[in-house]
C-alpha cells in the first residue's frame, strides 16, 4: 500500500525533494525573508542569461551552465537579462540537507560556474530529478 507521508514522517527523512520544475523562460522573482522559501533551492541555467542578487545584495551573472542556490529565509532575487532564460530548479530539504551543503563548501547563497564540459552531466541530473518529481504522485 502507498500512502501519503505525514509531516512528522517527512521531517525524519535525511533529504527529500519538495518541488522541481523546468521553465522555458524564467520570469523575475524577488523574495524577502518574511516570504522566503522554507526550503533550499538549487537552480540550473539551461539557456540564456540572467542576474541573481544574493542576500548581501551582490549581483551575479547567470549564464548557460551556471548554478545558483539559496537557503531558507534569505532575501534574494533573480531575473532574466535575455529571452528566453531557461531554468530548472529543485527545492529540497531534510535533516541532512544543510549539512550536505556545508560539506560541499556552499555558503548561505551563491553561484557556481562549473566547467563547460560538465554541462551535459548536470543537465541530465536535473532532467532526471525534475522528470521523476513530475511523474510521481507528489505525496510530500
Amino acid at each position: 500500500m502507498i500512502r501519503r507521508l505525514t509531516a512528522k514522517e517527512i521531517n525524519l527523512l535525511p533529504i527529500y525533494v519538495h518541488s522541481a520544475a523546468s521553465y522555458k523562460h524564467q520570469n523575475a522573482i524577488t523574495r524577502v525573508p518574511a516570504v522566503s522559501l522554507k526550503n533550499i533551492q538549487l537552480s540550473f541555467c539551461r539557456n540564456g542569461e540572467g542576474v541573481f542578487i544574493d542576500s548581501s545584495n551582490k549581483k551575479h551573472t547567470i549564464q548557460k551552465g551556471s548554478l545558483f542556490y539559496f537557503r531558507p529565509g534569505l532575501y534574494h532575487s533573480y531575473e532574466p537579462s535575455s529571452y528566453p532564460w531557461s531554468i530548472d530548479y529543485i527545492v529540497f530539504n531534510g535533516y541532512m540537507a544543510n549539512k550536505i551543503l556545508d560539506q560541499f563548501g556552499f555558503g548561505q547563497d551563491g553561484v557556481i560556474y562549473p566547467p563547460s564540459d560538465f554541462f551535459d552531466k548536470i543537465s541530465a541530473s536535473f532532467s532526471g530529478i525534475v522528470k521523476n518529481y513530475l511523474d510521481g504522485d507528489n505525496l510530500s
